[in-house]
């Protein structure tokens, strides 16, 4: 969410990382600009960077297994999206 906030607003100050609390909070409309969003690429890795640092192996782990099997990358174990052979 903070990349998508950032696309045509800004909250007024230095920060780059926001929770979704602080989004909701702080948001105004009226700092919205009127120009078009710029979208930076190092910026969204950066912050993809960020959030992927910030979980667990064992939570990515289960968010990328369905990708995986999906991609047929890996194949399921029994059937499970959840386990992997």
């Amino acid at each position: 969410m903070n990349f998508i906030a950032f696309l045509g607003w800004n909250p007024g100050d230095e920060r780059e990382i926001y929770s979704l609390l602080s989004l909701t909070k702080e948001f105004s409309i009226d700092r919205i600009q009127k120009g078009g969003a710029v979208f930076n690429i190092q910026r969204l890795d950066f912050l993809n960077g960020f959030y992927i640092r910030q979980r667990s192996v064992e939570k990515l782990t289960k968010l990328c297994i369905p990708y995986l099997i999906g991609a047929g990358l890996i194949e399921p174990l029994n059937g499970s999206n959840n386990r992997i052979v």
